[in-house]
Order: structure tokens, then C-alpha cells, then sequence
């Protein structure tokens, strides 16, 4: 786990990009009309946290590999999303970021759209970011071929109504769940990926 503080600048554009981007996003995400619409205000607060752990996952890459990669501020149209996060020597990075949920939760409709269009992310990192201290942990990562894999036995295949393990929160739509201690050491993973030839 890393925990990064991000500047006063840093955190600006965050809040910026999320305002610009609250007023173009659809209500419901990947076209998926089994979740409830949301209010801009939700929206503008879930694309702040993501895109603070955006911005604390390229800190981290940048004070521990020297990578020097930009951070993606461009506002896309309704209904369009960038094709990934980042790019680390040739592998595709979703970045996922929660409050204070113990649980990476991934919908199976987000995993079902990225390979309809065939840009499927190679490995999903897990941050729980703290709007209020301005602070992101990155907490780890997963490949997703490890997390579609059925013989993972780490990974839950949670159906709609299920109960998120621990609480009384139920899910709207069928998910991916693992725990974050099952995750990979974000570290580890990535002191092999920067090794590796392009």
C-alpha cells in the first residue's frame, strides 16, 4: 500500500475536471438501466475521487519509477469515456477508487462494454480515496484476466441483489468482488511491468 498527499494544485484540477465533467456524463453508466439515475452532484463527487486516484497513482509511478506520464484531463462528450487510464509499458491500467470500502467491486457490465469495443484493461488498481484530507491509498491491484477467471477462488461473482460481504448494502447489478488483501502488491506488480520490454 502507498499513500500519497496531493498538492493544493493537484487537487484543484481535480475538482475542476469533476464540475466540467458532472455536466456532460450520462445519469446511468455503460448504458445500464438497472441502476438508478444519478444526481450531478453524486457524479461530480464519484469522477473527483477517480480522478484524484488518477493523479496519485501517476505521483506514485513518477517518485518511484521516474515514469513521467500525463494525466488525462480532456472532458470527452455524453456517452464517452477514455479508453484507459494509463499506459505502463504497453499494459492498460484502469484506476478504481472507493471512500472506505473494504472490497473491490467491479460491475460486470463495465467489463462487458470495455469488450464489446475491444480495450479491455490489462490491470485494475484499487485506491480508497479521502476527499476531505485530500489524500489517495492505493491499496492494490488485479489483472483482469485473474479477476474474470472462474477458478479464482479469491474473486466472488456477486448477483444483483446480493449483499456487498459484511454489510446490507445490495447490489443493483452483477459484480466482481475481491477483498483488498487479496489483491497483488501494487509494488511488486509494477517493479515487474516497468522491467519487461515493450
Amino acid at each position: 500500500m502507498r499513500m500519497i498527499q496531493l498538492t493544493d494544485y493537484e487537487y484543484m484540477m481535480c475538482v475542476l475536471f469533476s464540475e466540467e465533467s458532472a455536466r456532460s456524463q450520462q445519469k446511468i453508466e455503460f448504458g445500464n438501466k438497472a441502476t438508478a439515475k444519478r444526481i450531478n452532484r453524486d457524479i461530480r463527487e464519484d469522477t473527483l475521487c477517480g480522478k484524484m486516484a488518477e493523479v496519485a497513482f501517476a505521483r506514485m509511478l513518477r517518485e518511484d519509477y521516474k515514469l513521467h506520464l500525463p494525466v488525462n484531463y480532456e472532458v470527452y462528450p455524453r456517452g464517452e469515456w477514455d479508453d484507459e487510464d494509463i499506459i505502463v509499458n504497453g499494459k492498460t491500467i484502469d484506476i478504481k477508487s472507493t471512500k472506505r470500502g473494504k472490497f473491490l467491486l467491479i460491475e460486470n457490465s463495465k467489463i462487458d462494454f470495455r469488450q464489446k469495443q475491444g480495450k479491455t484493461p490489462d490491470i485494475i488498481v484499487m485506491c480508497r480515496t479521502d476527499v476531505e484530507n485530500r489524500s489517495v491509498e492505493i491499496l492494490g491491484c488485479i489483472s483482469t484476466k485473474k479477476l474474470t477467471d472462474s477458478s479464482n477462488t479469491n474473486v466472488k461473482r456477486l448477483k444483483t441483489g446480493d449483499y456487498i460481504p459484511g454489510t446490507t448494502v445490495s447490489l443493483k447489478t452483477d459484480n466482481y468482488c475481491i477483498k483488498v488483501e487479496d489483491l497483488c502488491d501494487v509494488n511488486t506488480a509494477f517493479d515487474y511491468i516497468t522491467k519487461q520490454a515493450v
